[in-house]
């Protein structure tokens, strides 16, 4: 059983007080669908709760996910080849192909992710890189290799949409560190906004999971990040009563990366069960924007 798994029994074997199991109550009514108090994400789609919250739905909203938080580059010479960043230039090793007609969002070096990525969504070690294209296609590739064989490499010429994206795409250059935490997927004042469920969380299963998962509970959820909830805005994957049966019974699909783009983000995906042996052949794309 994973940890993320052993954390999730926790909430199940929870006395939850009244302040969870009434929250939204006076919500009801607010919302287009019936009786419906607050919305809730079970770790692969967004429902509509009309219940008290019970320990299974508090349980199923928990999530772990990664914050990236940047730091901007000015030189880009002067980044160790291989070090995780997000835009600029990339780090490429020799063979490597940049994928035609896309922007380069990301690089991860596995080694520093690794203490982070709890259910080993990724190899242990190497890079991975993100690219895609602001229609709709995207690559990610990986490496395995020495560090010192990487190059610093420049975009190619006949790049689509170069006066729109290309000077963006340089300036926002900055290095990543990783800030681990978890949260409920429940309620919320907004994107980002979960405070109203975290505070209401006993002290005693807090101190539970924060051993459990080696992080602590957050209360705001953030843009660039790995793992958890993606951010729709125009609520893509929310599940109206009627169609809640509809059960997918595909392999869950998990959020490698989560990056602000025009008026919203953009979110790569991948099936763990590949990219944790070091295969992103699969890996795929969606936009939601404001």
């Amino acid at each position: 059983m994973s940890i993320l798994s052993k954390a999730r029994d926790l909430v199940r074997q929870a006395v939850l007080p009244e302040e969870i199991r009434k929250l939204g109550e006076d919500d009801i009514g607010s919302f287009a669908v019936d009786e419906a108090r607050l919305l809730y994400h079970d770790g692969r789609r967004t429902l509509f709760l009309r219940e008290e919250v019970s320990p299974e739905v508090l349980a199923r909203s928990l999530a772990y996910n990664v914050a990236l938080k940047t730091r901007s580059i000015e030189h880009e010479h002067r980044v160790p080849l291989g070090a995780s960043k997000v835009k600029g230039l990339p780090h490429l090793p020799p063979g490597m192909k940049w994928p035609a007609g896309q922007y380069f969002a990301a690089q991860l070096r596995l080694a520093d992710f690794h203490p982070h990525d709890l259910e080993a969504v990724f190899p242990a070690s190497g890079v991975v890189y993100f690219f895609f294209d602001p229609g709709s296609d995207c690559s990610a590739l990986y490496y395995d290799g020495p560090l010192d064989a990487l190059k610093i490499t420049p975009y190619p010429e006949g790049l689509p949409d170069v006066e729109v994206y290309l000077d963006e795409f340089m300036a926002q250059s900055a290095r990543l560190t990783f800030e681990p935490g978890y949260l409920f997927y429940l309620g919320g004042g907004g994107a980002y906004d979960y405070r109203e469920i975290a505070k209401r969380i006993p002290a005693d299963l807090r101190a539970s999971l924060d051993g459990l998962l080696g992080c602590k509970l957050k209360e705001w959820d953030s843009g660039l990040r790995i793992f958890g909830r993606p951010l729709y805005w125009q609520g893509e994957d929310e599940v109206w009563p009627d169609d809640e049966g509809d059960g997918d019974d595909s392999e869950p699909e998990v959020l490698l990366l989560q990056s602000e783009f025009g008026e919203g983000h953009i979110h790569f995906w991948g099936a763990p069960a590949k990219t944790s042996r070091g295969d992103f052949s699969g890996v795929w794309m969606s936009y939601s924007g404001t």
